[in-house]
């Protein structure tokens, strides 16, 4: 013969406000209850943090693209992990992507490179960026090189658009 046992908890969802029964529900548990306030905090930050963070971070991203017929430029600028900002710079030149990344600047020296395990392939552009977000335009000057023999010179300025993160 098996025993059961019954447990029985005393927890409600409740509506912050009772006069609008569509505000969100908070867990609420009777005094004296194994649910104390310290894991009510625990689940209502964990759900803030799940709902609201990775939002925020979208929120204050912003997505430009820009070209001048020869070369593509896409920049997105977002929050670091530590709170800071960067710039990801991506160079599009023929089929050969160059990354590279600005820290706390939206302009200034960058290297840009390609990976690639053939050396032929293996891109480097160096120089500087300009990214004027509320002009909505670009400044890219340097030179291109592969193994170290230059290929290509730039210093030119383009509109850009801007996209959706």
């Amino acid at each position: 013969m098996s025993k059961t046992t019954v447990i029985q908890t005393n927890i409600n969802l409740e509506p912050i406000d009772p006069a609008h029964s569509s505000s969100f529900p908070i867990l609420t548990a009777p005094e004296g209850s194994r649910i104390g306030s310290s894991r009510r905090s625990l689940l209502i930050g964990s759900l803030c943090v799940l709902l609201f963070v990775s939002t925020g971070w979208a929120k204050d991203s912003t997505c430009l693209l820009g070209d001048n017929g020869k070369i593509a430029v896409t920049t997105f600028e977002h929050r670091t992990v530590s709170g800071g900002r960067a710039t990801d710079v991506t160079l599009i030149f023929g089929t050969h992507l160059l990354r590279g990344e600005l820290v706390d600047a939206d302009s200034g020296p960058i290297t840009l490179k390609a990976t690639s395990k053939m050396k032929e392939n293996r891109y480097v552009f160096g120089g500087s960026i300009n990214v004027d977000y509320s002009g909505m335009k670009m400044t890219l000057k340097g030179k291109m090189e592969v193994e170290g023999i230059e290929i290509s010179k730039f210093n030119t300025t383009f509109r850009c658009k801007q996209l959706q993160p």
